[in-house]
């Protein structure tokens, strides 16, 4: 992942027992934003995967349901372009199990877009993934990590890059051109609000910021 400015002012941990409400509120606001301007995504595959497609690059929404003998897998945004599949995930709080998660996911979108090759062998790729956290959590590694281990022997390190939005100012989002983080950036100042909304320092950062995002726009 590219350089990124860390706001001066200490970021506390996101609390960490977070409601289903809430975490279904940032779900809905990130598929929405998938759904109605997909090309927001462009700019936040070119920074986790250090691509360089142009916002007017042909690209495909793939559907994010997939029917399995066991439930629907519901994903929040599949898309293609050209030959690569990539597919983005928002997450709120911290899951020790996000990996198992991702690996679920992957494998469903993997077998759903599966080629069978001329010398009849099947070929399942997944696709390229990655994890957006938009709240502010310590200690995040850059990627949720797992060992598969095949009946042969073989074993492949899965591993899924993770993007922080709490690590990107204003100028920082503006200049890269990542405006799916804009709706979050204000959960930069949760713990903040939550607990000393009265601290006149951090109200006046926290104007300052969005009459900065006011003035972008």
């Amino acid at each position: 992942m590219g350089n990124t400015d860390i706001v001066a002012a200490p970021l506390s941990d996101a609390n960490e027992k977070n409601t289903t409400e809430h975490s279904t509120i940032f779900d809905d606001v990130f598929r929405t934003i998938a759904q109605k301007m997909p090309q927001l995504l462009i700019p936040l595959i070119n920074e986790v995967f250090h691509t360089s497609y142009s916002e007017e690059d042909h690209f495909e929404q793939l559907r994010n349901e997939h029917y399995e003998k066991f439930g629907t897998v519901v994903t929040d945004s599949i898309i293609r372009i050209g030959n690569h599949i990539y597919h983005l995930e928002c997450q709120s709080s911290k899951d020790k199990t996000m990996v198992i998660r991702m690996f679920e996911y992957d494998i469903s979108i993997a077998i759903e877009h599966a080629s069978f090759e001329s010398n009849d062998i099947w070929e399942i790729e997944f696709p390229q993934s990655c994890v957006l956290y938009i709240r502010n959590h310590r200690s995040l590694p850059d990627f949720h990590e797992a060992i598969v281990k095949f009946a042969d022997g073989q074993k492949i390190r899965y591993r899924v890059p993770i993007i922080q939005a709490k690590k990107y100012t204003v100028d920082r989002i503006f200049e890269k051109r990542l405006l799916i983080l804009l709706p979050y950036h204000i959960l930069r100042y949760e713990h903040f609000l939550k607990h000393n909304g009265t601290d006149s320092k951090n109200v006046q950062h926290l104007l300052d910021d969005f009459r900065k995002i006011n003035r972008k726009l």
